[in-house]
């Protein structure tokens, strides 16, 4: 049996490949680890529905921390384990910002993503009447995009003049402009200390599994935040070189089922 009990793994650049998608043999992977009596746990900037879709896509466990560590829940039984939201008038004001910017800004809560301009209709509400959505919602994250990438520095640049919030995650090429350049460019805004990192550091407290028995998985900027919860550090591949440097191993790239290749030898041994 693994000296490890639950491995966290970052979604976008780790567990799916360049074209977004889980590979079969990642998810045959992850089933058989957590028949092994892995817990897998997806840990991921996304928002809480759509983290759990990608989980249970991975065959991972009911397990899921979402909006960079603003919410860790169990969507197996419904129980929020930890959840943490921006203060009302902070959201209000951060949505007119994106709106003199004409950026697309989306609001993560607690089950659905509300948007003043849909991008993706399958997934995404649109906000009609802003005070409506805030009074029934807790809003984990905001998150700002925009094809032009300095209009997204400009946004950040304001942000970071705030107290109560912070910038959580952003486009890898805005950190890295030595990879590809994307069509479109985020930013990922929070409460202040809540990160990847504290959302494990509250699961593992929840399951009473000390950090030596856990391992994460990543490749971004904000899974340097897991790292520092966690015994055993793994970097993919393709990761930025804070991530590379910071990691106790590398795989191979989300492009070569790097998750599947660690997990085999985990459950393999």
């Amino acid at each position: 049996m693994s000296d490890y009990k639950i491995i966290f793994i970052d979604i976008d650049g780790t567990l799916r490949n360049s074209e977004k998608k889980v590979t079969p043999k990642v998810a045959e992977t992850i089933k058989r680890a957590v028949e092994y009596g892995l817990i897998i746990c997806i840990c991921s900037a996304r928002y809480r529905k759509y983290t759990m879709l990608v989980s249970q896509e991975a065959n991972a466990s009911g397990y899921i921390i979402s909006s960079n560590g603003s919410d860790v829940y169990n969507y197996q039984t419904g129980k929020t384990i930890f959840n943490k939201s921006i203060d009302k008038s902070i959201v209000k004001e951060l949505y007119a910002l994106a709106e003199s910017y004409q950026a697309v800004i989306a609001l993560d809560n607690d089950g659905e993503r509300y948007a003043n301009k849909i991008r993706h209709p399958e997934r995404e509400l649109l906000i009609d009447d802003l005070d409506k959505v805030l009074n029934n919602c807790h809003v984990a994250q905001c998150v700002i995009n925009d094809p032009d990438d300095e209009k997204i520095r400009k946004i950040i640049e304001i942000v970071k003049q705030y107290k109560t919030i912070e910038i959580k995650n952003l486009t890898k090429y805005l950190i890295d402009p030595s990879v590809e350049r994307p069509p479109n460019f985020f930013c990922d805004v929070g409460v202040p200390d809540i990160n990847k990192g504290t959302g494990i550091k509250e699961l593992l407290n929840y399951l009473q599994i000390p950090k030596e028995q856990a391992v994460a998985i990543g490749d971004g900027l904000n899974d340097l935040d897991m790292f520092s919860q966690v015994g055993h550090k793994v970097a993919m591949a393709n990761s930025i070189k804070q991530v590379l440097d910071a990691a106790d191993e590398i795989v191979p790239s989300n492009n070569e089922d790097g998750v599947a290749v660690f997990l085999e030898k985990l459950i393999n041994k």
